[in-house]
């Protein structure tokens, strides 16, 4: 499952830079829309500001995913911790009492 999502976070990172690099907000337009209604911002989508917040969405985007491909492919273990007694039956963990 986690190779899918890594795979999805790639192609759509793909789109959202092509889409940086060539000024096209059509790509975020629709989720541009539902943010500035969450918001309740009135912005005229013809008006240079509607461009300005609508590319700096798509880098916020091409952030994210830039992130989420690293964190991905950064796999590690976490260390067990010595404070907790992990040998319980059920799957459980409880504080050890030394």
């Amino acid at each position: 499952m986690m190779h899918k999502v890594e795979e999805d976070a790639s192609v759509v990172l793909l789109a959202a830079k092509e889409a940086l690099a060539r000024g096209n907000i059509n790509f975020i337009r629709y989720e541009l829309n539902e943010l500035l209604q969450l918001f309740r911002i009135n912005l005229d989508p013809n008006c240079q500001d509607y461009r300005k917040v609508a590319i700096a969405v798509i880098k916020a985007e091409v952030r994210a995913l830039e992130d989420v491909r690293v964190s991905m492919s950064t796999l590690f273990e976490l260390p067990v911790c010595a404070f907790f007694d992990v040998s319980l039956k059920g799957g459980g963990a409880a504080p050890r009492r030394d």
